[in-house]
């Protein structure tokens, strides 16, 4: 109990140094490959389009320097610590997540994204988030006690079904199997409630500014949440996960519940 009291009032970001090397390159590694998959699935579906020449180039390089200039920021600022700081009444983690959700809330409604959306390939906008199984290394981090079992075991068990059952639900809308639809749909809301659990419990668990939940009997926070490389996740790899899935989403309630 005390020990739980001392990491509630304590402001200090908890210790990584225990990580290996490898751990953090291949998490930083992961959500680099997942920025490539999806920038080039946009890039073919820029292409799809027909939009005038230059129209394309320009939608190409705001792609590319998007994509890429939102992992470079978050990367380097992810090893400046500077999500883990709180400059007014919330982490810089929590106002980076706010931001990017306006910025992907305005491309999503712009009349352009929906064009480029109707011609990504879906089967291929499901198929990247098998890199969902990723999660599993929340269990690692637990076991490591860098994270609460109330975020670890519900964030990787939600991460590791999505991202296994990914290539399947791909597969059935690739091959425009009967109610393909439907099962993506189901399989979009239950990929968006993983990330909304994760989420939730990320910020209630997160020690500072005050500790709304309790992880009871260690004192074990989201605190790793905020530090590089696991910051990359919640900037990063969560945005993306949900403007994706809302994306398909759109496209797949127009279709109802067969292929067209």
């Amino acid at each position: 109990q005390k020990m739980f009291e001392h990491q509630s009032k304590n402001t200090a970001p908890m210790d990584i140094s225990v990580l290996t090397p490898s751990f953090i390159e291949s998490t930083a590694l992961s959500t680099l490959i997942s920025s490539v998959l999806v920038w080039l699935i946009f890039l073919y579906a820029i292409r799809a389009q027909n939009f005038q020449k230059y129209k394309k180039i320009k939608l190409a390089l705001f792609a590319t320097v998007g994509f890429f200039g939102w992992f470079s920021v978050v990367y380097a600022l992810g090893k400046m610590s500077f999500f883990a700081k709180i400059p007014l009444f919330a982490p810089n983690m929590v106002l980076g997540f706010l931001f990017l959700s306006i910025v992907l809330k305005s491309l999503y409604d712009s009349k352009t994204m929906q064009a480029i959306a109707q011609a990504m390939p879906m089967h291929m906008v499901i198929g990247v988030q098998t890199l969902r199984v990723g999660g599993y290394v929340f269990f690692t981090l637990y076991a490591m006690n860098l994270l609460p079992a109330a975020f670890a075991f519900p964030a990787g068990i939600g991460d590791i079904i999505v991202g296994l059952s990914a290539p399947l639900v791909a597969l059935l809308y690739f091959l425009k199997k009967r109610y393909a639809v439907r099962i993506a749909i189901i399989w979009n809301v239950v990929g968006i409630l993983d990330l909304v659990v994760a989420i939730g419990v990320g910020i209630l668990a997160y020690p500072r500014p005050a500790q709304i939940l309790p992880i009871l009997p260690t004192a074990v926070s989201t605190d790793i949440l905020s530090l590089f490389p696991m910051v990359l996740i919640p900037l990063f790899a969560v945005p993306l996960g949900f403007f994706l899935h809302f994306l398909s989403l759109r496209i797949l309630l127009k279709k109802g519940g067969e292929i067209v």
